[in-house]
């Protein structure tokens, strides 16, 4: 028996890379319909120069590096989309096409593109906006069906961080009536999307729980809304990209850990982290700074993990983590 190694990502059952990223741009669709909704007109039109923009740079550095284009490869779309969705509605554009510049070129491209990047060009691109121009990314029109209010205002996150109760009912944060990024804060769609994607077997679904788990915790033990500590942990679940990142985000099988039990660590690890950006940190959503410093940490939990278990079952882990061939 020979062993050699593949490049990421890694993926252990039959479904194709494409197959799983086509499964995740399908389930971003139905937020793109409702971003459109609720948004307007230029809710598409963010998606639409994210998408063109993160697309065209990923072909053109493909082809100065001479590497191989596979037609199918869509990765840079469902990058393009999830940057998209994470933006406040009456963003300029010029902060859209920044974050798909960094996320595609410095973020992805520069590591080797599709399978080598260290970090989620996704949560870099936007993380990289959020640096740069604060004021612009974290305030919101009001959404409504069908009706551009031209209200503005802070987000639930923000709200919860100033220590203040949200002036908003649990039912209209469910049906994305609250302000935030135009693709965020539809959290019954969120919810019945990753509830398909767990059916497809496109995301790994301990993964997830054990970030929301996490999240749970530090919501219930240190409550920004002193009155409830239920309602506290409802407000902090159900705002900001929270549940947007547990399902889009974290998931990504190029970034995130190899080893099943370590994406179980990893969602834990992401969770806390973002919680410790929500409350000390200076800004009122930090998923994609905490999926970042979790990024880095992905091939150290392996090794840790294959040091302490690898030597018991090694056929086992081979499988789990599906980073080697076998030949005979």
């Amino acid at each position: 028996m020979k062993l050699f190694n593949e490049s990421k990502p890694h993926i252990k059952s039959k479904d194709t890379t494409n197959i799983i990223m086509t499964d995740i741009l399908i389930a971003m669709i139905f937020l793109v319909i409702l971003s459109f909704l609720y948004f307007g007109s230029r809710a598409l039109l963010i998606i639409f120069i994210s998408v063109v923009v993160s697309y065209s740079l990923d072909l053109i550095c493909i082809s100065i590096l001479n590497k191989s284009f596979r037609l199918p490869d869509i990765s840079s779309i469902v990058t393009g989309v999830i940057i998209a969705l994470l933006m406040p509605a009456k963003v300029p554009m010029y902060v859209v096409i920044s974050s798909c510049v960094f996320g595609i070129l410095i973020a992805k491209q520069c590591f080797g593109g599709l399978g080598q990047n260290i970090f989620n060009p996704a949560a870099a691109g936007v993380a990289f906006s959020s640096l740069c121009w604060p004021d612009l990314m974290f305030i919101y029109p009001v959404p409504d069906i069908a009706v551009e209010t031209g209200v503005m205002a802070e987000s639930v996150c923000y709200i919860l961080k100033l220590g203040a109760h949200p002036n908003i009912s649990v039912v209209d944060m469910l049906l994305g009536k609250q302000p935030g990024p135009i693709g965020t804060v539809h959290i019954l769609v969120i919810i019945s999307c990753v509830l398909w994607l767990i059916i497809r077997k496109s995301v790994y679904w301990p993964e997830i729980l054990s970030f929301i788990t996490s999240c749970i915790l530090i919501a219930f033990i240190f409550p920004r809304i002193h009155s409830a500590r239920l309602l506290s942990v409802i407000y902090e679940l159900f705002s900001g990209s929270l549940l947007f990142g547990s399902v889009f985000m974290i998931t990504d099988p190029v970034t995130a850990p190899k080893y099943n039990i370590s994406k179980i660590f990893y969602g834990a690890i992401i969770g806390i982290l973002t919680m410790i950006f929500r409350y000390i940190g200076g800004f009122s959503q930090g998923i994609c700074f905490a999926i970042l410093i979790a990024n880095s940490l992905s091939f150290s939990l392996d090794k840790i993990i294959y040091k302490h278990w690898g030597s018991f079952n090694i056929l086992k882990l081979i499988r789990s983590r599906g980073d080697f061939s076998v030949k005979n």
